[in-house]
């Protein structure tokens, strides 16, 4: 479902993240990928249903010095890479014609 012009729908982490010894871990098939925290941060937005827009939206208000262009692009990587997955088969091209001025 689109909510949102460009929106990726239900946009889910494809793994688990962990926190260990203070460090953030993505746990999955391709195996452990190290997150700082603002990474894990925007990836424990990801839970299916909130579409990519809201997900950006959520985080930016959340951190304030966080800047909305580096979170989309960072989804659209974390998307080719396998990260994080939405439903309907969207493609991380729809994220970035989603809201990059939030």
């Amino acid at each position: 479902m689109i909510t949102r012009a460009g929106s990726l729908c239900g946009l889910k982490v494809r793994g688990r993240i962990e926190q260990k010894a203070g460090e953030h871990v993505l746990r999955c098939a391709s195996g452990d990928v190290p997150l700082n925290a603002a990474a894990a941060a925007l990836l424990s937005l990801c839970d299916g249903k909130r579409d990519s827009g809201e997900i950006i939206q959520v985080f930016t208000s959340r951190h304030h010095s966080a800047c909305g262009d580096h979170a989309r692009r960072f989804l659209e990587i974390a998307a080719q890479l396998g990260w994080v997955g939405a439903h309907a088969g969207r493609t991380p091209k729809a994220i970035r014609q989603n809201g990059a001025q939030r």
